[in-house]
Order: C-alpha cells, then structure tokens, then sequence
C-alpha cells in the first residue's frame, strides 16, 4: 500500500461545533462522545502525517447572503434554530477544524443546499477532490452521524 496516497477524511470536527465558544456550544448542544474525537483522532492522524499520508477536513457550510444571514433551508432551520450569522461561515474561526487536529493539507467545504438541508452529508464534490488526488484509501470520521458517501 502507498501511504502517500492514503488520505484521512475527517468529517465536521469544527469550532462550530466542538469548541465550547462555538455555535453548538453557545446553544448548549454537546456530546461528550463527540467532545472526545479530536484526541481520539489525533494518533491516527499524526501516524499518518509522518508517514506521508494526507489529512482531509471537510466543513459543513452556511453560505452567507450579502447581509452575512445564512442561507439555512427550513428543515435546518427547525432542527437547529439556534444557528446564525456567523455560524459555519467560509473562512471563520468556527469553520475550521479544531485546533488540535490542524493542519489539513485539504480542505472541503460541504454546502446543505437541497430541500431538506442534507445535501453536504450526502457527499457533494468532496471524494471528486480525493480522486483528482489519486487517494486509494479513505478513512472517515463523521462525528454528526450523517449518511456520507
């Protein structure tokens, strides 16, 4: 096997998630088995750093309108009313994978747009991106429980 091509995909380890300053946190939405991934993976990941192999982060999204609002479908919307402008935003510090897994040599943003604010946890683009990077293997962590690809 060619570790080098090889990739890690953790999925949804985010500050907005995870941390407790971050959307989830401030709402009071935790989950101690979640809470505990990021040590759990970290092993995993830094084995796979030193060996050549590639960690991939892919990053629920909420795309912003041009007054910063979310776009949120209703289903989102209803299971999640807490979320706001902020929450999940390319590039924000909630957005990022947590600070103990960093770096990702790849990151993929995974955007809910279907009618029932499941698009990102059904594999989008982002296994198009691993193949244009001739990744063999795949490992997955998806702490969020969604169906992904």
């Amino acid at each position: 096997m060619d570790i080098t091509k090889t990739a890690l995909v953790i999925v949804d380890l985010q500050n907005d998630f995870l941390h407790p300053d971050g959307a989830y946190g401030r709402a009071n939405q935790k989950s101690k088995a979640i809470a505990a991934l990021p040590a759990r993976v970290l092993p995993i990941a830094n084995k796979l750093r030193e060996k050549g192999g590639w960690v991939v982060s892919t990053q629920f999204t909420l795309v912003p309108g041009k007054d910063g609002e979310p776009f949120i479908s209703l289903h989102l919307a209803k299971l999640r009313p807490f979320l706001t402008k902020g929450d999940f935003q390319p590039g924000a510090w909630g957005h990022q994978l947590v600070d103990e897994l960093q770096p990702a040599d790849l990151n993929i943003e995974k955007i809910a747009s279907d009618p029932h604010g499941m698009g990102a946890e059904k594999g989008g683009d982002r296994y198009s991106y691993l193949r244009w990077h001739r990744h063999k293997r795949r490992r997955r962590i998806n702490p969020s429980g969604g169906s992904c690809a």
